[in-house]
């Protein structure tokens, strides 16, 4: 079973990924800010992280450069899920070891699962 660590501080769009996710079987995790995220990546060991940039204490930017810093994260895929939408944030994720970028507003939670599947290889 696939371990997915949703990086969300709006805690409703975190409860209905949470709900979305597990009911597709995954084990899943959530953190409301970057550095409880960086805690819990350290302690769960995701197979996979969904991350929004904008959040409180460390935003998602300073969670993808601490997991590229580390031989132990630096290959977690990340998925990015935000309302930001320029062409620097996306080169500025993907630099910093984003593996995918998604517009909140353009997916819905069957669209982020169908990602979050495609990126585990599990369809």
């Amino acid at each position: 079973m696939k371990k997915i660590l949703v990086v969300e501080d709006e805690k409703r769009l975190a409860e209905v990924l949470v709900d979305r996710l597990k009911e597709e079987g995954f084990l899943v995790a959530v953190a409301y800010d970057g550095q409880e995220a960086l805690d819990k990546i350290s302690k769960e060991k995701p197979d996979l992280i969904l991350l929004d940039l904008v959040m409180p204490v460390l935003d998602g930017i300073g969670v993808l450069e601490e997991l590229q810093s580390s031989l132990e994260t630096k290959d977690i895929p990340v998925i990015v899920l935000t309302n930001l939408l320029s062409n620097e944030k996306v080169a500025q994720v993907l630099e910093a070891g984003g593996t995918h970028y998604l517009v909140k507003s353009d997916y819905t939670a069957d669209d982020v699962v169908v990602a979050i599947k495609k990126r585990l290889g599990m369809v």
